[in-house]
């Protein structure tokens, strides 16, 4: 089923990225905390990670973290181990919602209604350390039992392991929350944790129709002054937004089902300063897929 509310001016996105604001300024208030988890699946290069790392940056009453790329469901099992009390928030990473199986399951344990949700890792690891038949009642209990059962092991390579802080217990209680940045739909979201992380916490999409991401582009581009760290000239941005909402490249849109983005006026326009020509070429090289709509 394709998802039609989608976003058709400037206007509209800063309602939609307002509402997206006071959703993680909520989920990292853990003593107004609704919800242990945010979903957020919508257009690549609209700002949801800047968005979420400035708000929590200015507001969180909670430590938080930002993971992305390609993580393993052990890593980040690891890695709530170690931010037991945080918002950790998933940047695109795909991997875990794709792994049906170890992902999948973290997922739903981790964000079930429960203010302290128990979490376990099941698969073989040798840096998993095996404390559920000592029934530890916190955290720090768990870690101590860590301590004497790796001390007592006789395994140096697990000492070792130990040590650099690259060990994990076989369970823990988790009190954080979990923000999933993804531009993967929501019904594929919801189908590889069968619907658990919609039906237990909040979740938005945030896509432009065409229209709404030429509008976009229009409104907010000329405002950008720097691209990955590179300074951007109010000439070049000017040509690369006429080029980027051109009727020829209206075209390509509706012909590919791509939208543009910041991100492809930020790498265009680097590219048209150091002298390239804007044609269809570059930008077919350099647009991102848009929103992962359902047929």
């Amino acid at each position: 089923m394709i998802n039609n509310d989608k976003i058709n001016s400037y206007k509209e996105y800063l309602a939609k990225i307002n509402e997206y604001e006071t959703y993680i300024k909520l989920i990292s208030d853990p003593d107004n905390r609704a919800a242990n988890t945010l979903v957020v699946s919508g257009d690549p290069g609209i700002g949801k990670t800047y968005r979420a790392e400035k708000i929590l940056s200015e507001h969180s009453k909670c430590p938080f973290i930002i993971l992305n790329g390609r993580i393993t469901a052990v890593k980040l099992y690891q890695t709530m181990w170690e931010n037991h009390d945080a918002v950790i928030v998933l940047d695109d990473v795909n991997s875990i919602i794709q792994d049906k199986k170890d992902g999948a399951s973290l997922l739903k344990a981790a964000t079930e209604s429960k203010r302290i949700r128990q979490v376990s890792w099941s698969a073989r690891n040798p840096d998993c350390i095996p404390v559920n038949k000592y029934n530890c009642p916190t955290n720090l209990k768990i870690a101590q039992r860590m301590d004497d059962l790796v001390r007592t092991s006789n395994n140096k390579r697990l000492e070792r392991a130990h040590e650099a802080k690259n060990t994990f217990p076989s369970m823990f209680y988790f009190t954080g929350a979990l923000i999933i940045l993804t531009n993967k739909s929501l019904y594929t979201v919801d189908k590889a944790t069968e619907g658990a992380l919609s039906n237990r916490g909040n979740h938005m999409e945030i896509m432009f129709s065409i229209e709404g991401a030429i509008d976009f582009i229009k409104t907010f581009g000329p405002s950008m002054t720097k691209f990955n760290g590179v300074k951007m000239k109010a000439k070049t941005i000017k040509e690369t937004i006429k080029f980027l909402t051109s009727e020829k490249a209206m075209q390509y849109y509706a012909r590919t089902r791509k939208r543009p983005t910041l991100r492809n006026l930020g790498k265009l326009e680097g590219l048209y300063q150091s002298g390239m020509k804007l044609d269809l070429n570059i930008l077919a090289n350099n647009t991102e897929c848009a929103f992962e709509d359902n047929a």
